[in-house]
């Protein structure tokens, strides 16, 4: 019995292998003992490590080389800022500022500009002249209109020590045919009458050309003042322009400017617009018989514009001890006020165009160019 039982576990266990699917049969690698040994033996790989070493060394060498490119650009910008051309090629003070001459009423400005390199550059300039103010207008009209004699200006450009380094005639032209000839003497009766007419004429022709000539050689070659009129017609202006024969090294120290002329001075310029009015005054200021006849009769006549003074100067020098401000033409003023006597030393120290006005007794107001203060003084010639 025990023998039979046995037979059938083995005939059992024989049919249950027969009717297993074939999904769960093992692989045959499985069946294989290198396999599991194979696998075993591989390390463990050490998550992360290698790859992100890899990255790192990728991105170290940006930052450097922007660093690099940093460098490069600094020294570059650094060789250009040295070698880059200087100022000496082309040196341009520029706008030189207002000059005055009180005595003729006339104000100038002069602008420069060097144009080119030093070697073959030139001094380039343009002026404009014009009266000081509204009084002196009409005199300045007069003149320039018809100039009755050879008129010109002498400019000058100075260093900060007063030193001329170059400067120009400019000439206002001139029309010999507008200049009144006193007429010779004829004979009016005469068998000779003719002829002596005629020599007359043949005299002031000759002298009228070689005014002509003279005129045409004084202003060839040189520079002309051209006339400017306002909107009613009259010359309110001249302008001139042309070169200066200044150096480079020169005009590099260029400081301020200054002009002279032989322009008819104010009181010419009032006989010139009304000769008689002018006439009167000279005789008053001489002292004349007509003058003390005047004022027995009682005719007291209105005071000028003359007993009224404006104008603009240049600051020269200032006398701390004396407080008297002194000034191009000749004029002082003298300034009593402490505080004030502060703001016109640096008026002086730094050579100022001043404007003044001064009333019947002397007492002055002046001004700086570009300045606010207001300074009190006195006037003395």
């Amino acid at each position: 019995m025990f023998e039979t039982d046995q037979s059938d576990l083995h005939e059992e266990i024989a049919e249950l292998r027969q009717s297993a699917p074939a999904a769960v049969k093992p692989l045959p690698e499985s069946l294989d003992p290198s396999f599991y040994e194979t696998k075993e033996s591989e390390p463990k790989p050490i998550e992360n490590n290698l790859p992100e070493e890899k990255e790192e060394t990728k991105k170290k060498p940006f930052p450097l080389l922007l660093f690099s490119f940093g460098a490069v650009a600094i020294i570059v910008l650094a060789l250009l800022f040295v070698t880059r051309p200087k100022k000496t090629d082309g040196p341009l003070p520029g706008d030189l500022g207002p000059g005055i001459v009180a005595q003729a009423g006339l104000r100038g400005h002069l602008l420069t500009q060097w144009t080119g390199n030093a070697k073959t550059g030139s001094l380039q300039y343009q002026l404009r002249l014009e009266p000081i103010g509204p009084v002196q207008a009409p005199g300045f009209e007069k003149v320039v209109a018809n100039p009755l004699a050879p008129y010109s200006i002498n400019i000058r450009v100075l260093d900060q020590a007063g030193f001329a380094m170059c400067g120009k005639e400019i000439l206002f032209h001139f029309d010999p045919r507008n200049v009144h000839v006193t007429p010779l003497p004829t004979p009016h009766s005469g068998k000779k009458a003719a002829e002596a007419a005629a020599a007359v004429e043949a005299a002031r022709k000759a002298q009228l050309d070689s005014m002509i000539a003279a005129e045409t050689n004084r202003e060839n070659g040189k520079d002309i003042f051209e006339n400017q009129a306002d909107a009613d017609g009259n010359v309110s202006a001249v302008n001139a322009k042309g070169t200066l024969p200044c150096s480079p090294d020169q005009y590099k120290r260029a400081y301020y400017w200054d002009f002279s002329t032989n322009f008819p001075t104010v009181e010419e310029q009032f006989a010139l617009v009304d000769p008689k009015a002018a006439a009167e005054a000279r005789r008053e200021k001489e002292g004349g018989s007509d003058s003390r006849d005047s004022r027995r009769r009682g005719n007291t006549k209105k005071p000028q514009s003359a007993y009224y003074i404006q104008g603009d100067d240049r600051i020269t020098g200032f006398d701390p001890l004396e407080g008297i401000l002194e000034a191009t033409s000749g004029k002082n003023f003298t300034i009593p006020n402490k505080p004030e006597q502060a703001i016109v030393a640096n008026w002086a120290h730094n050579y100022s165009l001043i404007h003044y006005k001064c009333d019947q007794h002397a007492n002055c107001a002046l001004s700086a160019a570009g300045g606010v203060s207001v300074v009190y003084g006195r006037i003395s010639e």
